[in-house]
């Protein structure tokens, strides 16, 4: 090939792209989710944490919207949904979730219900939000079922439900209800199709049939079309727009006369007016509603998935229904029959949401008036219902202002214990929970209010034991007693929920000293779960905070990682303790601190120092920044000496090896007087601390930078 033909062919191919850049495609683009095989990909390359990506509908807008704010868990039955922010909503008519649904890696309810539209089958209950259909063979068609666990019915996704024709049966079964053969048993449009029987309830329509007006010309103008783009290859760049605008002129020219027509007389004709083809009189419905917005939003979102095809029949069955005007109709047929105007969507939808009446009676025209015509009926009418259904259930979550005492005392009694009041705080609290046990085996249940004071309070000192226990040793069993009292009494308490998130955190926590992730990751989603149905408060901040003492044990194992994650557990904490005063705020924001200082710092389980660990030069000034915001001499004691680790490691780190040193030993004596398990770790620092002294200058840890960052 000369490089004459090949600048050529290299031109024509410009002018072509060129041509198509011209063309209005006006098809606004919308935002799907990805599919299961791509979501993680796609999650990485958005979100610092795959994890927190999300894809939901925004129902304010009925566009899929992306975002980062996961991840999100509720029970079954039930999806998330956006309105401004995450929302509970419905599963869709036509879905179902039978487990727990969560954003990461889902946008809808999982499961697809069975159609029962195998030869035979009919409906036999619609299921639920957490259950599949169920199907039955028609008897009376002479339909059984090949086989079935159940007598009278079957489940499509448990088991087969397939249909065989029994002759015999079937002639006995018709004779017996009064007809004289199978094939002449009377079959409903309402039978045919369980999603359309809502609809019957309208008042009844002619069910008169019409032939379909074709464009006569569409063989013509697919040989002008090609036409005009070989001209495009074949000549100048110039000569390529000038035809294109051409074009553009002569189509818009026509439409625009045409619109101008229809805008001087876009109303419903008079009633009683006559078909063009067919010469029948029709008697219009008075009294009809105006479209609704709503009805206005399924039609635009019905319109946006039909070909420009389906939108000329879609009007011309409305057109001899009465519900739109013939000039409106007229506007329509010529936008289409001019080279399928590309405005032509927007154009319909315009002149039908001037329709009088509703989408119910749309719908139930379009099911009778012809076989053809039930598909699409079907379509607006899903379409419709997804829309109704897209509106989610206002979350209820239950009002715990009537806690206040409950909240109160667990917060005294926890600061006790982070203060060390008590020699052996597990004793005290074990016994004063059996105290409080007593109590209410002796007291009257008949006074509802004090025997449900009296098993908060239990729930509250177990879990304290628990967590008394954890500051001691990891050899915790989450299936001990402490853990079976609290479960055997929590639906007695005030809150149940709330008291499910206190158990299941702390479960979390000691399947994490076992290394059982995935068990302890249960616990965590069936916390939040529960936490969702409650107004955030006290114990939500505690239970956040056992999801960071359950993620810090995989730390070291993906430190970048668990370090984002935590910090946004930390944030949302934060976000509640804003409402729940100034003192309690200090306190718990100190435990969220030292945690992530922790994470900056390269501290591992139970303050045990990371070797190897570099830290970032930005991490130093943040980790300085911290110490100095939270100042640590009033918080308790146990947060003291989390302090003093987290300034012992960055002296470390820093090469200030005389106040690391002093700092360490701080910890160690507070260690040493509560008998923490920290204690082991803190000495082996001391070792890496000392060790580093007795180097050579030129073998001593280095500051990590230099200057102010």
């Amino acid at each position: 090939m000369t490089d004459l033909q090949t600048r050529l062919m290299r031109n024509r191919f410009f002018i072509f792209i060129a041509g198509l850049q011209i063309v209005q495609f006006g098809i606004p683009y919308r935002l799907t989710c990805p599919q299961q095989s791509h979501w993680k990909i796609l999650s990485k390359n958005l979100c610092q944490h795959a994890q927190n990506y999300t894809c939901l509908l925004n129902i304010l807008n009925l566009a899929y919207e992306q975002n980062c704010k996961g991840p999100k868990i509720i029970n079954p039955g039930s999806k998330y949904v956006l309105q401004s922010y995450f929302n509970k909503g419905e599963c869709d008519e036509e879905r179902y979730q039978p487990f727990n649904f969560q954003t990461e890696g889902y946008t809808n309810c999982s499961f697809l219900k069975s159609r029962c539209y195998s030869e035979g089958q009919e409906i036999f209950s619609n299921g639920s939000a957490k259950m599949d259909r169920s199907c039955y063979c028609d008897s009376a068609r002479g339909y059984f079922f090949v086989s079935s666990t159940h007598d009278k019915y079957c489940v499509p996704s448990e088991e087969d439900c397939s249909c065989h024709k029994n002759i015999i049966e079937g002639v006995i079964s018709t004779y017996d209800i009064g007809l004289h053969s199978v094939d002449n048993i009377t079959y409903h449009p309402s039978v045919e199709s369980g999603v359309i029987q809502i609809v019957n309830t309208i008042r009844d329509y002619d069910d008169t049939r019409y032939n379909m007006t074709r464009n006569g010309n569409a063989r013509l103008e697919a040989v002008i079309l090609v036409l005009v783009v070989i001209l495009m290859l074949v000549i100048l760049y110039p000569s390529a727009i000038i035809i294109t605008k051409a074009c553009q002129t002569l189509r818009m020219t026509t439409c625009i006369q045409c619109c101008e027509n229809a805008t001087y007389n876009n109303t419903i004709e008079e009633n009683g007016r006559i078909d063009i083809e067919s010469g029948t009189s029709y008697e219009m419905v008075t009294h009809q509603n105006v479209l609704t917005g709503l009805d206005k939003c399924v039609l635009r979102r019905y319109m946006s998935n039909l070909s420009n095809t389906e939108i000329i029949e879609f009007a011309s069955i409305l057109r001899h229904k009465g519900f739109i005007s013939k000039c409106a109709y007229s506007y329509i047929e010529s936008c289409y029959k001019k080279n399928n105007y590309i405005n032509m969507r927007s154009a319909a939808f315009r002149n039908f949401t001037e329709m009088h009446t509703d989408l119910r009676n749309i719908v139930f025209v379009m099911y009778n008036l012809d076989n053809k015509y039930k598909s699409l009926a079907v379509q607006l009418f899903t379409t419709f219902k997804n829309v109704l259904e897209l509106r989610p259930v206002n979350v209820s979550r239950i009002d715990i202002k009537d806690r206040t005492f409950i909240q109160t005392y667990f917060t005294v009694m926890k600061k006790k214990v982070q203060e060390m009041e008590f020699d052996n705080p597990v004793e005290y609290l074990t016994n004063l929970a059996k105290q409080i046990q007593e109590t209410g085996t002796r007291c009257d249940q008949a006074n509802e209010i004090l025997f449900t004071e009296i098993c908060d309070k239990f729930v509250v000192l177990l879990a304290l034991t628990i967590d008394a226990l954890a500051n001691n040793t990891n050899d915790i069993d989450p299936k001990n007693n402490l853990f079976n009292e609290i479960e055997a009494i929590i639906s007695k308490t005030s809150c149940p929920d709330l008291s499910w998130c206190m158990l299941y955190g702390r479960k979390a926590v000691a399947l994490s000293f076992q290394n059982k992730r995935e068990e302890g990751e249960d616990m965590e989603k069936m916390a939040l779960i529960c936490a969702a149905n409650v107004v955030p408060c006290l114990e939500t901040v505690d239970m956040y905070y056992k999801i960071v003492l359950f993620h810090r044990a995989w730390y070291e194992n993906n430190p970048k990682k668990e370090l984002v994650f935590i910090d946004e557990v930390k944030q949302k904490a934060f976000d509640i303790l804003k409402g729940l005063g100034d003192e309690l705020g200090i306190s718990w924001s100190r435990r969220f601190v030292v945690r992530l200082l922790f994470c900056y710092l390269g501290v591992g389980m139970r303050c045990r120092f990371m070797p190897d660990y570099h830290i970032q030069p930005e991490y130093v000034t943040i980790s300085e920044k911290l110490l100095q915001t939270y100042d640590s001499k009033t918080a308790e004691i146990r947060v003291q000496m989390f302090f003093h680790i987290a300034k012992a490691r960055l002296s470390h780190l820093k090469g200030d090896l005389t106040n690391a040193i002093l700092y360490n030993e701080e910890a160690k004596n507070i260690a040493t007087k509560g008998s923490y398990s920290e204690l082991t770790t803190i000495l082996d620092n001391e070792k890496i601390l000392k060790n580093s002294w007795s180097l050579p200058p030129d073998l001593l840890p280095s500051p990590p930078h230099t200057g102010q960052q």
